[in-house]
């Protein structure tokens, strides 16, 4: 962890370079929101494959495979969502 003076001497340099460098800091922040972008799209194609595939296999009468579909699918994403509330949590 850093103390308060290490941390304000980070913040005067993080604000010397967004003085110095705009286009840097935009160009990083962008990175993020797009990566973001990218995981937001990717959970909503998990989702709904996972949907079209367990209404599916409803439909064919295979209950238990649908559940095991449906199961896995709220695995996956849910251990996504765990991992990033523990990313946040572990950020001061």
């Amino acid at each position: 962890m850093l103390d308060d003076a290490e941390r304000e001497s980070l913040a005067e340099t993080a604000r010397q370079l967004a003085r110095t460098d705009p286009h840097l800091v935009a160009l990083l922040r962008d990175g993020h929101a797009r990566r973001r972008r990218v995981v937001t799209v990717t959970v909503w194609v998990v989702g709904v494959v996972a949907s079209l595939l367990v209404m599916g296999l409803l439909v064919l009468g295979l209950g238990w495979q649908a559940l095991l579909v449906a199961t896995l699918a709220t695995l996956v994403l849910g251990h996504r969502r765990v991992r990033a509330l523990r990313r946040r949590q572990r950020r001061p």
